[in-house]
């Protein structure tokens, strides 16, 4: 079955699902206390139980409710495939347009459509982005028992790394790598999710598998505390309490290298980010945007963040939107070159 028909029947089947008997049906007359007033929000989550887009869209939908008027229930629901596809042109094609309905998208999506990856369906300008709770840093980690501790090391052994699938980050990273840096890394595909890699990289499947800087720390941090994840590079800005570990930007060699390497990453910006369809009315977005920055000032949230170990230095949505614009105004021929490392 080719991708393209395997991702058409993944959508068939999420639309027949009962997922979307859970959604209300608001009309767009109502006020916003009577609109939300006993009703759920349905946050979607594109990417794998466990990881840091499920612990970040659960952390949030614990608290965004109070602060919007009517105070509804936020019910967070994976939906997965294709490194994130599936669910941002569910978000985009199907989703209710109530203001009902917002998701967390895999942030290598805005780079995906530029570069016209397979099975795209939307147009991420077109989103509304709420925001995000952070930036992210990439980084790839490698068990300790590999026995490698930099990067030049892993210029001279080949190593096997856990992702997902083309179009996501914990491909595109080591794919990166191997063509700008001139690592060995061997990346087996069909995991879904952090969670599923990480398990693979502790029964030794697999030596590696690349993560964000706050998700190691989110869902791994005994490993990091014992050292049993080496991390091996990272990008810029890089984080301060990761001092030793090189970051790409700076090994690359050529200007347009280094600009290809920036697109590729750039999803890092963006965080985890939530956001809803296109078409949802703008008084609607408007108060979503307001929930969402109220709440990440909120003592508690800020409190449930830090027993997660999620740092909180929230994006705001209407910086999402012109980061997103940025990353599709990439020259056209970077773009070309920058493909493979996005899409099959």
């Amino acid at each position: 079955m080719s991708f393209l028909n395997h991702l058409s029947r993944l959508l068939r089947l999420a639309v027949v699902s009962s997922f979307l008997t859970q959604i209300p049906s608001l009309a767009h007359g109502q006020t916003a206390a009577n609109f939300y007033t006993g009703a759920k929000i349905n946050v979607v989550i594109g990417l794998g139980s466990g990881g840091a887009y499920d612990i970040h869209a659960r952390l949030l939908a614990r608290h965004m409710g109070k602060h919007i008027e009517g105070a509804p229930v936020l019910v967070p629901q994976n939906m997965t495939g294709a490194g994130g596809l599936v669910m941002a042109n569910w978000l985009y094609n199907i989703a209710p347009k109530d203001g009902a309905t917002f998701g967390t998208l895999a942030n290598t999506m805005p780079a995906l459509q530029v570069v016209g990856g397979a099975g795209v369906q939307f147009d991420a300008r077109k989103f509304s982005w709420l925001g995000a709770i952070t930036p992210s840093i990439q980084t790839i980690g490698i068990w300790h028992e590999r026995g490698l501790k930099t990067i030049a090391e892993a210029q001279k052994e080949e190593i096997v790394v856990a992702a997902s699938s083309p179009g996501a980050i914990a491909y595109a990273f080591p794919k990166l790598l191997n063509e700008f840096i001139g690592t060995k890394f061997k990346i087996i595909t069909g995991y879904q999710g952090v969670t599923q890699m990480s398990l693979a990289m502790e029964r030794r499947e697999v030596d590696a598998h690349a993560n964000t800087w706050s998700g190691w720390k989110t869902s791994n941090r005994e490993w990091i505390e014992t050292g049993k994840v080496v991390i091996l590079a990272q990008i810029q800005p890089k984080a301060p309490d990761l001092p030793g570990v090189p970051a790409v930007e700076d090994m690359v060699k050529g200007e347009d290298e280094r600009q290809i390497v920036n697109f590729v990453v750039s999803g890092n910006r963006l965080g985890r980010p939530f956001a809803t369809p296109p078409g949802v009315h703008a008084e609607r977005v408007a108060i979503l945007r307001k929930a969402f920055a109220a709440t990440m000032e909120d003592a508690e949230f800020i409190q449930d963040a830090a027993k997660l170990n999620v740092d909180v230095a929230p994006v705001s949505g209407a910086d999402i939107q012109n980061l997103v614009e940025t990353t599709a105004s990439i020259n056209a021929a970077l773009a070309e070159r920058a493909k493979p490392f996005l899409a099959d």
